[in-house]
């Protein structure tokens, strides 16, 4: 959050991924100090006068000087606090870090009880979930794990956690869709919803993994979450209507159309014949076909879309 006139600024720096080259909160935790210190206390006058921060972001925007305090949260959170002074005036001096330093405590217990409220927020909302029979979870930055229901927590055979409480898809196609996705959804201007195919097994169906992201008016319901991931199973007993294959795995009308076709066991050529289109084209189809649900042969897809395991006898 920023105050208005600093929004822009904030608004670029996230479009630019320049926070990625802000050193001074690393420099301020390195320094182990549980106050406010300005720019003048981790960065020399010659790195102040040189830094990119500094001479491509804030001082085109009029902010010549900056101070800071970084608050390491129980919940693994980092929140740092960041003012900003003009360039016609004077760095902050000590005296008002002093000031700011007897305010401190009760910013980082604010900042806690808004953090854990906001948890409780997105366990409420997957719990509501729940109640609809989904299993869901809400997913921070780098897809660690803010809140899970309790249909999704029974599915360890489809996921586990990695470091930092990492939501991991124990299907690897599966797991790198999904990292790829969360990178997406974490852009300023994200996709849509991303559909990840994860292959049955011989204990279980095949799933679908959508990775919904969270944004606008979205963030009232999530406030802390950057996506939202919900489990359905696959385990139609017949060929899948094109309007669920389009639904579930972000088919277009036309690759859907040509999937069903695969499912009924049509050649490539029985397929153009069909729709009325080249053999070239359908192998097109099918190159984006495969991609979008993680297989790489006809074979692997008819057992996908059927929810069996590639153990099993699919018909």
């Amino acid at each position: 959050m920023a105050t208005p006139p600093y929004e822009p600024v904030l608004q670029l720096a996230s479009d630019q991924r320049m926070q990625e080259r802000n050193v001074r909160p690393a420099r301020s935790l390195a320094r182990m100090h549980a106050g406010w210190l300005s720019d003048l206390d981790v960065f020399t006058p010659e790195e102040h006068a040189d830094d990119p921060i500094y001479n491509e972001l804030l001082r085109p925007h009029g902010i010549g000087w900056t101070a800071g305090s970084v608050i390491l949260l129980p919940t693994g959170e980092m929140l740092v606090f960041d003012l900003n002074r003009a360039l016609d005036a004077s760095p902050f001096e000590r005296a008002t870090l002093d000031r700011l330093d007897g305010l401190r405590p009760h910013m980082a217990r604010a900042a806690l009880i808004s953090a854990q409220l906001g948890l409780q927020r997105e366990r409420d909302r997957v719990n509501t979930l729940a109640a609809l029979g989904i299993p869901a979870a809400s997913l921070g930055r780098g897809g660690r794990i803010l809140a899970a229901n309790d249909l999704l927590q029974q599915r360890t055979d489809v996921f586990t956690t990695g470091g930092s409480d990492r939501f991991v898809l124990r299907d690897p196609a599966a797991n790198a869709l999904l990292h790829a996705g969360l990178d997406e959804v974490s852009q300023p201007t994200p996709s849509g919803v991303r559909s990840l195919p994860i292959r049955a097994t011989e204990e279980r169906p095949a799933y679908i993994a959508n990775l919904i992201p969270i944004r606008r008016e979205a963030h009232d319901l999530f406030p802390s979450g950057t996506a939202l991931l919900t489990l359905t199973p696959v385990e139609a007993p017949e060929v899948p209507t094109r309007r669920l294959l389009h639904g579930l795995f972000d088919l277009t009308p036309a690759e859907a159309k040509v999937a069903q076709a695969l499912m009924e066991g049509l050649t490539i050529e029985d397929t153009a014949q069909r729709l009325g289109i080249a053999a070239a084209t359908i192998r097109t189809h099918m190159k984006r076909i495969f991609s979008k649900t993680g297989t790489s042969r006809q074979a692997e897809l008819v057992l996908l879309l059927l929810g069996t395991t590639p153990h099993l006898d699919p018909r």
